[in-house]
């Protein structure tokens, strides 16, 4: 069975005879399956499969409700782009930092960790 999300949803969740599968960009599909394409094997009997979709801001193919949300900010004398992105757990986020004219970085603050800019890198 193939499976095809609407521009801008994807596959949240697929349910295969009440055992439930969901997708949030760590988890693993039903056995034989992707979240785009289920198969079942030696089939001896009636199955239900139940897919839920939720929407999603980009090509991961996991819904935005399952991913984290990063926030970026910049002080005076610059800019941060994006400020604010979904990304799914385990994954990379980043983050453009551009300086105004004559700026230059001085810091950058992650998770309560100061990065100071002393010329060296």
């Amino acid at each position: 069975m193939n499976i095809t999300p609407n521009s801008g949803y994807a596959v949240s969740t697929i349910s295969i005879d009440g055992n439930q599968y969901i997708n949030n960009g760590t988890s693993q599909p039903p056995e034989n399956s992707t979240w785009l394409t289920v198969v079942l094997t030696d089939i001896n009997g009636p199955h239900t499969i139940i897919v839920t979709f939720d929407t999603s801001s980009d090509g991961s193919g996991v819904a935005d409700k399952y991913k984290l949300t990063v926030n970026a900010t910049a002080g005076p004398g610059g800019k941060v782009s994006p400020e604010t992105q979904k990304v799914v757990s385990g994954q990379d986020a980043s983050v453009d930092i551009t300086p105004d004219v004559g700026m230059a970085v001085d810091t950058i603050t992650a998770n309560d960790i100061e990065y100071v800019n002393d010329g060296k890198e």
